[in-house]
């Protein structure tokens, strides 16, 4: 079934989805039922945006606009933590006025919804490759008549995940104005070049990042809806370099000439070809040692984040006992790591990376482990490091960690911290 400016589908398949609508056209997925979200995680995940340390300082997480107006402060207009839905949050900072809410970097504030989206998004970048700069998650939330920014295009390809209420969706396959500037909020005279979609709860929406739009509500009521955008255009290679810049680890300066990080994992993947190419680009003007770090870390942070970047905080915790079982909680995302140097490695988990000095053939053992058995004591996976007096100690206010049995254990601290590997009942 299909429409003049776009396709409709009743079930999700990623190889087809590649294959017919990947950068060329919208398609939507209508009653498929495959939505990752859930509109409570989304909300509880609005409230921790508003006290949590910001993603990029120079562009809040939190934006807010009654009307078309908006408004400063963007956590003020939160949602709080004691609020059980989104109605509860409409009724108390809007009453009967239009407003909205977009919240940046969503996945950031939430280890659900970062896991829902890895979890569903997997299957693409198995056929498309991850997205080295990272996707991003973008609640919009509100009763707005159309988007606060008006028509405009991203650099983003989007997947819409209508979680309450019916949206409006309009494209134009081309900008429709002939004026330069990049965006439009009256955009009455251009309606008869656009076309329409209307999503509702159970529908997913693609477009390339190629059409321009404007979201619209159809409810009197508001709407809540999940966007994940995957960066196709504009820029690329200079948002990958920022990305390798971001997962460089604290203190790996050296002025050691390094082997080139040619495995990553127990599967020996070869470096992407568009780091490869950054890599090669720019290692002269930044310096090869702190470049290939760089690239080795931000890929690692990529692929154990599951191409949702930057990942959850780590929480705290304590280093896990001897008599505990570990085991990796979901085998489509491996622990991940290599070889800097005979004496560093640098370890990926859960989006999040680490490194270990003088590890070697020790520590990637200890992976092997966790990736490929059932649920491993710690006694047994700590087995082969020796116990070194004051090393961990030492170690402890720095990201570097020493691979003796203090450090391997604060690493398997680590790696439940991360939510890569999970804890069960001690063993008896």
């Amino acid at each position: 079934m299909t429409a003049r400016h776009y396709a409709v589908e009743r079930r999700l398949d990623w190889k087809r989805f590649a294959e017919r609508y990947w950068d060329r056209r919208p398609v939507l997925f209508r009653g498929s039922g495959a939505t990752p979200y859930r509109a409570e995680d989304a909300l509880r995940a609005a409230a921790r945006a508003a006290v949590m340390p910001a993603v990029d300082p120079s562009a809040p997480a939190i934006r807010f606009a009654l009307g078309r107006r908006l408004q400063p402060g963007g956590a003020a207009w939160a949602p709080r933590p004691e609020e059980r839905s989104f109605g509860d949050y409409a009724r108390r900072v809007a009453g009967d006025a239009r407003y909205a809410l977009i919240v940046n970097y969503l996945h950031h504030f939430s280890p659900e919804v970062w896991r829902a989206g890895s979890g569903f998004f997997h299957g693409l970048w198995r056929q498309v490759g991850l997205p080295l700069s990272g996707a991003i998650t973008t609640l919009f939330h509100g009763s707005y008549e159309s988007t606060p920014v008006g028509v405009h295009k991203d650099r983003f390809a989007t997947f819409m995940f209508p979680l309450q209420g019916r949206k409006r969706m309009r494209f134009w396959a081309r900008r429709p104005w002939d004026d330069a500037v990049t965006t439009r909020l009256d955009y009455g005279d251009y309606l008869q070049a656009s076309f329409a979609i209307d999503v509702e709860p159970g529908d997913i929406l693609y477009w390339p990042a190629s059409y321009y739009h404007v979201g619209e509500t159809t409810d009197a009521d508001y709407a809540t809806s999940v966007n994940v955008g995957i960066p196709r255009d504009e820029h690329k290679l200079l948002y990958d370099l920022e990305q390798f810049a971001q997962a460089m680890p604290a203190r790996n300066a050296t002025r050691r000439r390094t082997r080139r990080p040619e495995a990553f994992g127990a599967g020996g993947a070869a470096l992407p070809a568009g780091m490869a190419s950054a890599w090669a680009r720019f290692r002269q003007d930044l310096g090869e040692e702190r470049l290939r770090t760089a690239v080795a870390a931000g890929y690692l942070q990529l692929l154990t984040g599951c191409g949702f970047v930057p990942a959850p905080p780590a929480q705290r915790g304590r280093g896990p006992g001897d008599g505990e079982l570990l085991r990796l909680r979901d085998r489509r995302f491996p622990i991940a790591w290599t070889d800097l140097a005979a004496d560093r490695v640098l370890c990926g988990a859960g989006g999040h990376v680490r490194g270990i000095l003088a590890g070697g053939e020790r520590v990637a053992g200890l992976f092997r482990d966790l990736n490929s058995t059932g649920p491993a004591s710690v006694a047994e996976l700590l087995a082969p490091f020796a116990d070194a007096p004051g090393a961990g100690r030492a170690a402890r206010g720095m990201p570097w960690l020493p691979a003796d049995r203090q450090g391997m254990r604060a690493l398997l601290g680590w790696l439940a911290a991360t939510g890569a590997v999970e804890r069960m009942p001690r063993s008896r």
